[in-house]
């Protein structure tokens, strides 16, 4: 195996000159540097991470928290990170907190010490204590998805309230004033967000808000089938369910479909999210689209940023946008409410 012994040997520098220029330190001679790098391509030798790491005091890890693995939604957003990451020479090591905040502040203590930085996807409530202390270590951190009030940290957010607003919003514009609302984890920032979304859209169309049409789920499949057969129990149930992701939207069509009502003639479901399956599932769905590919990318870059420039703050958002499908095209809706 070839060393950096080798190559200084060959390149007649010391061994302290290869490191520098491994290293793209200015203060060495430009043909004594083009020298250095002719001979490391010939040798075809590869500094090892570990003594690149003692060099240059980073991991080049990164750390990237996310609040379910399990969620297909993370997927594009772990694609763009993955994609940046990679490009700037970092590799990406992940842990699922299960929406558990104990859980996520046992992997973060665990991973300051192997990373450069840390991404958090998800917000979880009472994760607050926990962020500041890691912030204030100024140790690079960056929260995907929230936001905390003088948390030394960048954020990179999406509008989740108006991209329910939209959602319930085209609801109504239908003509729906039964509207379910499938709710994500009660520990989730995103999942309050979405449901002031929802609660937006009936104020301002003046439908009183009725707490029986909401409920709160777990943002799976599974846990949104019973939870939508409880709404379309009621004794006058609601024609319209907006759920909280595309996940729980297809729970919602499996329980309407066991219920032997039609999706969308009996019952209108729109999701949130967007994922890959929404627009070839049957009847394809009515979602709120996120640009979850660039949300990653921008949250990696971000981090990247802190971890090689230190003092770099920011908050970038994205907006969301509705995307109609045939899910919510429900038709006959004065006919719809039980009796």
């Amino acid at each position: 195996m070839t060393t950096i012994s080798d190559v200084a040997k060959l390149a007649g520098v010391s061994r302290t000159t290869v490191s520098r220029v491994l290293n793209g330190k200015e203060d060495v001679n430009e043909k004594t540097r083009e020298r250095v790098l002719q001979v490391i391509e010939e040798l075809k030798y590869r500094p090892s991470t570990l003594a690149r790491s003692l060099v240059n005091q980073k991991n080049e890890m990164i750390g990237v928290i996310l609040s379910d693995s399990s969620d297909p939604y993370f997927s594009r957003i772990i694609r763009g990170v993955e994609d940046i990451a990679h490009k700037f020479g970092y590799g990406v090591v992940y842990a699922s907190m299960r929406w558990d905040p104990s859980i996520k502040s046992s992997y973060a203590n665990f991973m300051k010490d192997r990373t450069d930085g840390l991404l958090i996807i998800g917000s979880t409530v009472g994760s607050e204590d926990y962020l500041r202390e890691i912030a204030e270590e100024s140790f690079p951190l960056v929260l995907l998805e929230y936001q905390i009030e003088n948390l030394k940290a960048s954020f990179i957010t999406i509008d989740n309230q108006d991209g329910a607003y939209t959602a319930t919003k085209h609801l109504i514009q239908q003509g729906h004033r039964r509207i379910g609302h499938v709710a994500g984890h009660k520990n989730a920032q995103v999942a309050a967000d979405r449901l002031a979304g929802y609660k937006q859209a009936l104020t301002e169309y003046g439908i009183p808000y009725d707490g029986s049409l909401v409920i709160y789920s777990d943002f799976t499949t599974e846990g949104a089938i019973p939870a939508t057969k409880k709404l379309l129990s009621l004794d006058k149930r609601p024609t319209a369910i907006f759920a909280a992701n595309d996940s729980m939207a297809y729970g919602v069509i499996h329980a309407a479909r066991e219920l032997k009502l039609n999706v969308p003639q009996d019952l209108a479901v729109v999701g949130y999210d967007d994922i890959e399956l929404a627009s070839i599932i049957d009847p394809p769905l009515t979602t709120i689209h996120q640009p979850r590919y660039e949300m990653g990318s921008m949250a990696v870059w971000t981090l990247i940023q802190q971890i090689e420039q230190k003092h770099i703050h920011t908050v970038n958002q994205f907006k969301t946008n509705l995307v109609i499908r045939e899910s919510c095209g429900a038709k006959n809706i004065n006919n719809m409410e039980a009796k």
